[in-house]
């Protein structure tokens, strides 16, 4: 067991034992609510004996004393109490005492400036309505036993498209609304001639998910060191107030968590000397592990840790992976030119070693194992190809259906070698080496855009033979899909983009509505397309692909994203566990560059122009842990997994974040027309 997956199952059985307690252990202040049978989180908790610190108060609101000592607000006239929080309430359960001497006290719940529920309590009458722009309408009402002198427990729990009522522990209203009003904020309010006190409110739920990503604008890499470690700085407004912001290393799986300030600015170091570094956050509290980032996170940005300055006819590189008990990390070139096959490839690097191993290093029995092979990136057309047949292929049977799970047989190890640790430098727990690499290109590779794989073990002598240092091993088999075949190795870290041949220029493959599922198939391809398929392991491709134009619930139109996906530069092939997370992508992407032009073609022969609009960062949205627009009570975590095949997660968006991208379709048999450019 690598000591990795002796965290994982220690981390495991941690939270195992925190839902034991949460679940058995916690006690509410309140009775609990017996119209539902949901175990939440507590949220929000607030006696009042503190002041009135977490409330935005009218003038006809007041902080108020008993004789007895306890305190608790008091509303008196046409007035109204907001609670400060720092995210919206979505799911949750609303626990308060209320004490009603005149008139009716009304809760706004959800409330956002297009909606809310409203619920009123009066001496007799208890009412849900939903509020919008257009009027209050009611949805349900009910006549409850005349409230008493003294405090009474009110409870309102909202789950999803359901609302339910409880007065003393007694459901009085259930209602399921289709048209359900989504995540807003809390206030209390009075109405003329009324008078109420409220006291212990108590919020159980779960953080909604942030439907926005980080500001990437304001998110910059400031410095990569010599181990690799990137500074990466949020301004002010980045994300959120007291936001939880993970940030992950795609390639090494690498991650740190941290917390926003007040002003939403954020600072971290990670573990990155080159690639695409994913940022998201979730509202203050949410959980500080990145496999929770789905559950409680926003859409993730995935920006590009700058590349290093090129020079004339050189193509710099900087690689790294993360070793059971360390890392590595080295800085080298490629020429910069187009090479024919027969050709030798030299490569040079400075590969450098950061480990608590080093010190104890025997060097003489010590040697690094080097191999490289090519991996073939876009054909002798120019045609783009997926880094690995998992859930993509560009292998097809002659009716077009996917071959997967197959060995990259066209990417065998073309270097072997060793390099002594008597020719390494050590310096306390670094050690560092010159590595030249003659890389050959067989005389038979076709054309092509390639990037050399480069694999490195760290092994010592143990007897006759050699044999992995296990502390300092990569564990390869975390990020493989399944496990369908041991002699299947994670393909990365990749060198430099090298051009083989004389092969057309390169075109990167674009899908649209990759976040929608139709007849188990996700997205678009472009007509050109047609070399390789994205394989939905349930059906047969249908090649036909159905948007509604409305909910199905309510009947409302509904928006989708034109925002393009890159389905073969990265997606979800992960495992389960990790489906938070795409891949990394196999070319280095920089941003802000590129542009997509969109227009539509309606069937009555109208053509619309939506406008050209410039790409600013990379997105994961994270659409498996997200609602289906058509059908927002259908949750994107029932379809993980299908005839036990974890299907794809996300695929790989280039983002403009313009809303404009977000297109109503009003007639059957529309068609999209984009041209894209990165």
């Amino acid at each position: 067991m690598t000591e990795r997956r002796g965290w994982r199952i220690r981390a495991g059985l941690l939270a195992l034992t925190l839902v034991f307690t949460w679940l058995y252990g916690a006690r509410a202040p309140l009775p609990a609510c017996q119209a539902d049978n949901f175990y939440w989180l507590q949220l929000f908790f607030d006696d009042l004996e503190q002041g009135s610190e977490h409330w935005t108060l009218d003038a006809g609101w007041q902080w108020e004393e008993e004789p007895s000592g306890n305190h608790y607000l008091a509303g008196r006239g046409l007035a109204t109490a907001i609670l400060n929080n720092r995210m919206p309430w979505q799911d949750h359960r609303l626990l308060l005492r209320v004490q009603l001497l005149a008139g009716a006290l009304r809760l706004h719940l959800r409330q956002s400036p297009s909606a809310s529920y409203l619920v009123t309590l009066g001496e007799t009458q208890l009412m849900l309505a939903r509020q919008d722009s257009h009027g209050a309408q009611t949805l349900a009402e009910a006549t409850i036993v005349p409230l008493s002198a003294g405090w009474h427990a009110l409870s309102v729990t909202l789950y999803e498209d359901h609302v339910m009522v409880t007065i003393d522990q007694t459901p009085y209203l259930d209602y399921l609304d289709l048209e359900l009003v989504g995540a807003g904020r809390l206030a209390l309010q009075t109405d003329e001639n009324s008078i109420v006190y409220v006291d212990d409110i108590w919020i159980t739920g779960v953080r909604p998910l942030p439907e926005t990503p980080p500001a990437v604008e304001r998110i910059h890499v400031q410095d990569v060191d010599s181990r690799g470690e990137a500074a990466i700085v949020g301004a002010a407004g980045a994300v959120p107030a007291g936001a939880t912001v993970d940030l992950v290393n795609v390639e090494t799986l690498d991650w740190v968590c941290t917390v926003a300030d007040e002003y939403g600015g954020f600072a971290a170091s990670l573990f990155a000397p080159e690639g695409s570094v994913q940022i998201n956050y979730g509202y203050a509290g949410a959980l500080s592990r990145f496999e929770s980032i789905g559950l409680e996170g926003s859409p993730a940005i995935l920006i590009s840790v700058p590349l290093q300055a090129a020079t004339p006819g050189v193509l710099p590189f900087a690689v790294g992976e993360r070793l059971a008990n360390g890392h590595w990390v080295a800085r080298g070139s490629l020429p910069a030119r187009a090479c024919q096959p027969g050709e030798v490839v030299p490569i040079t690097m400075i590969w450098r070693l950061d480990s608590p191993q080093v010190p104890a290093l025997d060097l003489d029995a010590f040697r690094l194992s080097l191999r490289v092979a090519w991996l073939r990136l876009f054909d002798e057309a120019g045609q783009q190809l997926p880094a690995t047949r998992n859930l993509a292929s560009a292998l097809l049977t002659p009716s077009g259906l996917a071959v997967e799970a197959e060995l990259e047989v066209a990417n065998p190890w073309v270097v072997t070698q060793v390099v002594a640790g008597t020719e390494m430098v050590r310096q306390g727990s670094a050690l560092t080496a010159t590595l030249t690499i003659s890389l050959p290109i067989p005389a038979d590779l076709p054309a092509g855009i390639y990037r050399p794989r480069l694999k490195v073990a760290c092994e010592e002598a143990q007897g006759a033979s050699w044999q992995p240092i296990q502390a300092l091993c990569a564990d390869d088999d975390l990020f493989m899909l399944e496990h369908q075949d041991a002699r299947r190795e994670y393909p990365w870290p990749l060198l430099a983009p090298v051009r083989i041949g004389d092969p057309a220029s390169p075109r990167l493959e674009w899908s649209l509505f990759s976040d929608y599922a139709s007849n188990s198939e996700r997205g678009v391809r472009a007509q050109e397309s047609d070399h390789y398929t994205l394989s939905s392991r349930t059906v047969f491709p249908t090649n036909c692909f159905i948007l509604p134009p409305a909910n199905g619930h309510t009947g409302e139109p509904v928006s989708y994203t034109l925002e393009p996906s890159l389905p073969l530069t990265s997606w979800g092939f992960r495992p389960l566990y990790e489906r938070v997370l795409v891949d990394p992508p196999v070319l280095p992407l920089a941003y802000p560059a590129g542009h997509v032009r969109v227009r539509i073609t309606r069937p009555d022969g109208v053509e619309e122009e939506l406008g050209s609009f410039g790409f600013v960062s990379g997105l994961n949205p994270l659409m498996m842990y997200r609602p289906d627009e058509a059908d927002p009570s259908r949750h994107h975590r029932s379809l993980l997994t299908a005839f036990d095949n974890p299907g794809p997660g996300d695929y790989y968006r280039a983002w403009t974040g313009d809303e404009r991208l977000r297109y109503t379709f009003t007639q059957y048999g529309q068609r999209v027309r984009g041209r894209r450019h990165l």
